[in-house]
């Protein structure tokens, strides 16, 4: 699920949908944009968000463009 939560106000209810025990993997950015519904500037804060439907195995960080500070989360969780 890449660059699709952000930008969906109930992605908590899309998440629920998925079936317990199935991988997910989704990415989130850490910066604002005109259709952005939410952005993650810390780990912590997608942690707090998602944490409660997803076992989060591991955050990567991808940064956009080199001297950027923008940058994409992705996530590989196993949904609970």
């Amino acid at each position: 699920c890449f660059e699709v939560l952000e930008h969906i106000v109930r992605d908590l209810d899309l998440i629920k949908n998925i079936d317990s025990g199935k991988r997910f993997i989704f990415s989130v950015p850490n910066y604002d944009y005109q259709s952005h519904v939410r952005k993650f500037d810390f780990e912590s804060d997608i942690v707090g968000r998602y944490s409660d439907l997803v076992e989060i195995k591991k955050i990567y960080y991808f940064p956009m463009h080199s001297g950027n500070k923008n940058h994409i989360y992705l996530i590989d969780s196993v949904r609970k």
